[in-house]
């Protein structure tokens, strides 16, 4: 599954804030992810923010210029990840692991 983006500058960029500003808890569906970034890290999940500051990267998100100093972000729903069970030798419990990986194209 690859998810949808939402570029900074975008007129979905303007609807996700628009639909933030109508229903706070929308932003609990949704992650930042840096520009430039990858691996996990950087990620900004909606439901670690306030509605302010959610609003407020928002905000920032509305202009495409990318600034020294300033992260930038994309937008992209959050997707809940099923649990997988591991059975390892010589570990008596079952461990419980997401599946997760890295897409890159060269």
């Amino acid at each position: 599954h690859i998810a949808r983006t939402i570029n900074p500058g975008s007129k979905d960029m303007e609807a996700i804030l628009a639909l933030s500003k109508h229903d706070p808890h929308v932003r609990k569906d949704f992650l930042l992810k840096p520009i430039r970034g990858g691996n996990g890290q950087g990620f900004v999940f909606g439901s670690d923010t306030t509605t302010d500051e959610w609003i407020s990267h928002l905000d920032f998100l509305q202009e495409a210029k990318l600034e020294a100093g300033q992260p930038k972000y994309v937008v992209q729903r959050r997707v809940e990840q099923p649990r997988f069970v591991l059975l390892l030798n010589g570990v008596a419990a079952p461990q419980y692991n997401y599946l997760v990986g890295t897409f890159i194209a060269i």
